[in-house]
């Protein structure tokens, strides 16, 4: 569905888009799956899911993919009158390549995120088999993509890496065959995380026989409730 967010907090990262139906649907930043940062005012692609955006693509609001086109009729048609022509044929030389260069760029941009988004994709079947190694191994991986992808400017940040990557589900994985310090290895109770992390965080400390992490992730999460 087509939409428009309509507000964004970039503090808590959560906000509200307006649906091309009429129904507003709750945004937050871990269902975001395109390389542009949300911001109010933005265009969205999204998959509604009750009251919630889910699969969020935010578009750009920059000039559309029918500009180049458009930019180079028209430099081809007015040509500077008062400078010689070999000066319009120049600046039009310039303006192609600036603008290949930036369809370039563009379509770069995307084939990172989509092998980032391949990279999710195998995790989530790797955890459905059970298979909390690789599923491990993948996660790491696609945190190097990130990586990359992030100091290039296409990314808006690294901090949700470990939810959309499922680092809780692969800490689950291997809770769920008593292998409990791999499955305290995958835990990051002090990075930006959202209650229901901080919650079954604290489950698996606690079934690992570490009760002050526990605690300490429980109070986390009622830390959390508290300042909303």
């Amino acid at each position: 569905m087509h939409g428009k967010i309509i507000n964004y907090d970039s503090e808590t990262e959560i906000g509200l888009v307006s649906g091309e139906n009429g129904k507003n649907y709750t945004l937050s930043i871990v269902d975001c799956r395109s390389m542009i940062p949300p911001k109010a005012g933005l265009n969205v692609n999204f998959e509604p899911h009750v009251d919630k955006a889910t699969n969020i693509y935010v578009i750009s609001a920059e000039v559309p993919h029918s500009a180049p086109l458009e930019s180079i009729h028209h430099a081809a048609k007015k040509p500077p009158s008062n400078l010689p022509r070999f000066v319009a044929i120049g600046s039009l030389v310039i303006v192609i390549a600036l603008l290949i260069y930036a369809e370039l760029n563009r379509k770069k941009t995307r084939e990172g995120h989509d092998f980032y988004a391949s990279q999710i994709k195998q995790i989530e079947t790797l955890l459905i088999n059970g298979n909390c190694i690789e599923a491990k191994d993948e996660y790491l991986r696609a945190k190097e993509t990130r990586k990359k992808i992030e100091k290039k400017g296409f990314y808006f940040s690294m901090h949700t890496h470990a939810q959309q990557a499922h680092a809780i589900e692969i800490a689950e994985c291997y809770a769920g065959k008593n292998e409990y310090n791999e499955a305290i290895g995958m835990l990051n109770i002090y990075d930006r995380h959202t209650p229901d992390y901080l919650l079954r965080a604290s489950v698996i400390y606690n079934d690992a026989g570490d009760t002050e992490m526990a605690a300490k992730a429980k109070s986390l999460a009622d830390e959390f409730d508290t300042t909303r």
